[in-house]
Parts: structure tokens; sequence; C-alpha cells
């Protein structure tokens, strides 16, 4: 396996960071999501904004960040690890198979 993955290690270490970085958004997210209710509970309709304006802004941005990591993360999967991977496995168990001493 480690012979078959020589020309696609870069694109699997990249794949590994980006999926624990949208694992890192994702618990990010419900953590902010249960704060959310809880400022929701501890200020006012009326001075939720004016409190909390920088913590629900920051929310925002994660939100909006989160779909490009996943975006970018599937593009480098199907693109170019899940299309050439298991071809590449196949020809190097093929070809050790295949060879005569």
């Amino acid at each position: 396996m480690w012979k078959c993955s020589e020309g696609l290690r870069p694109y699997l270490v990249w794949m590994t960071l980006l999926t624990a970085a949208i694992g890192a958004f994702e618990a990010l997210l419900f953590s902010m999501l249960g704060e959310l209710v809880d400022w929701l509970g501890a200020s006012g309709p009326r001075h939720f904004w004016a409190e909390q304006r920088t913590h629900v802004l920051l929310l925002a941005g994660i939100l909006a960040a989160s779909p490009v990591l996943i975006a970018l993360q599937a593009w480098l999967k199907y693109q170019s690890i899940q299309a050439v991977f298991p071809m590449r496995c196949a020809g190097f168990s093929t070809a050790a198979c295949c060879v005569r001493p």
C-alpha cells in the first residue's frame, strides 16, 4: 500500500488535514450553537445584538468558511485521489503477480 501511494502522498496529507479541519469546524459549530442558546437566554431580545455582535459574526464566518473547506476536500478526494489510487494499487498488484523470477 505504501508503494501504491508514492505519487499521491502529498494529496493524502492534504486530505487528512482538510478532514481534520472539517471535524474541528463541526465541533466548534456545535459548541458555539450551545453558547448561542445560553446567550439568548441571558440577554433580552432588545440587547442581544449589541451584546453578542462579535460572537454572532464569528459564528457567521465559521458557517461561511465551512462549505469552502468541504468543497476543497471533496474536490481533492474526487479529482486526485479516488480516480487514481485504486488503479495504481491494481497496477502494482498485477505487476507484482506477473513478475517472473
